[in-house]
């Protein structure tokens, strides 16, 4: 299993170089989806650290350019909008999984809590009753 994720993690560095070399804007979005890995892959430690230095290294040269009078074009900016809400309603739909999977936990532990009152109310008969049939068991032999 770790050799497959040791192909991702290089498919992904491997993707960041040749995204860099040609000047394709790099977002974590953008080359989860270019190298085929799954979101939370490009945040891993060890990957996310160069994905990162690469954007600063990106957005100073676009910081350059923007300086010397070129402009970022309407389709660039339509892309990254396109990227950022795809990104938005899928970080939407982790969350509401997320909601869901914390109310089935509340509604699980609250279970749990009336399954543990019930059982020592349970406790609480049998030794009543066990008391009580040891003591009408020594009045019987008593007699």
């Amino acid at each position: 299993m770790s050799s497959a994720i040791d192909e991702a993690r290089a498919r992904v560095l491997k993707t960041l170089n040749e995204m860099a070399a040609t000047g394709e804007k790099i977002t974590f979005l953008r080359l989860a989806r270019t190298a085929r890995v799954s979101n939370w892959l490009v945040y891993a430690e060890g990957l996310r650290e160069h994905i990162e230095e690469a954007i600063k290294k990106q957005s100073g040269a676009a910081q350059r350019e923007a300086e010397a009078g070129s402009d970022v074009s309407a389709e660039s900016l339509a892309a990254d909008l396109e990227l950022a809400t795809a990104e938005l309603r899928i970080l939407r739909a982790e969350r509401d999984q997320l909601k869901a999977g914390m109310a089935r936990l509340r509604e699980t532990e609250a279970e749990r809590d009336q399954l543990r009152v019930a059982l020592k109310e349970t406790e609480e008969k049998l030794k009543s009753t066990l008391k009580e049939s040891r003591s009408s068991s020594s009045h019987r032999s008593g007699k």
